[in-house]
């Protein structure tokens, strides 16, 4: 009886140990595996990520302000169906979503060409990162990187710029830029680990921050 006591014993401790582990894991989100599967945005698509954006980069809005968060609601829609539209028929946009296993919209992301940006001193361009000049085509930009609340810290976000860096790289691009909010605390500290050099383009532009990484 003693014997079996003391396997019983080992076996709860051995089911505690499991147990704080998983818990660590969720927490820190470490060797979590959400389950999540990415592909580009469909149609179907247009709604959760409207909600998702609004969740993100709207949510300071109060809740006696929703004609302002219903028009930004509507902003966003018309946006967002644009450049669906660009992404099927010219390619020059990247629209990426990652999906949860019960389905939802977990993450977004999109990209697009666009010019470089460009610094206030004519003087400074030839020491601008990533061999930015007067004459570069348009450049691939990600913007509106996103997560849903309740699925971060799952790696979702960083595998959404891998991606948008993969697919510019396909398109034979040398470089992508990111644009993201100064207060974004987050995401610049996620481009940060990632390899992205932040940018500085002078007065005019203080609430964005450009970021630029190499892809050669």
């Amino acid at each position: 009886r003693e014997g079996g006591g003391q396997e019983h014993s080992m076996k709860g401790a051995m089911i505690v140990f499991a147990v704080l582990s998983l818990g660590w894991n969720f927490q820190l989100g470490v060797g979590f595996d959400p389950g999540v599967t990415y592909r580009a945005a469909q149609p179907k698509d247009l709604k959760p990520i409207v909600d998702l954006l609004v969740e993100a980069f709207e949510s300071h809005l109060k809740w006696y302000e929703f004609p302002e968060k219903d028009y930004r609601k509507s902003r966003y829609l018309k946006a967002i169906s644009k450049r669906m539209i660009m992404m099927e028929k010219t390619g020059t946009h990247n629209l990426i979503v990652g999906i949860a296993g019960d389905g939802k919209v977990a993450g977004f992301v999109e990209s697009g060409m666009l010019p470089p940006p460009r610094k206030n001193n004519p003087e400074e361009l030839a020491t601008a990162p990533c061999q930015i000049k007067e004459e570069v085509d348009d450049v691939p930009y990600l913007a509106n990187l996103c997560v849903l609340k309740s699925c971060k810290r799952q790696g979702i976000g960083r595998r959404l710029v891998e991606l948008t860096s993969d697919w510019a790289n396909e398109n034979n691009h040398e470089v992508i830029f990111a644009a993201v909010d100064e207060e974004n605390a987050e995401a610049r500290s996620l481009y940060e680990s990632m390899g992205f050099v932040r940018v500085d383009f002078g007065e005019g532009l203080s609430r964005r921050v450009f970021y630029s990484k190499s892809l050669v």
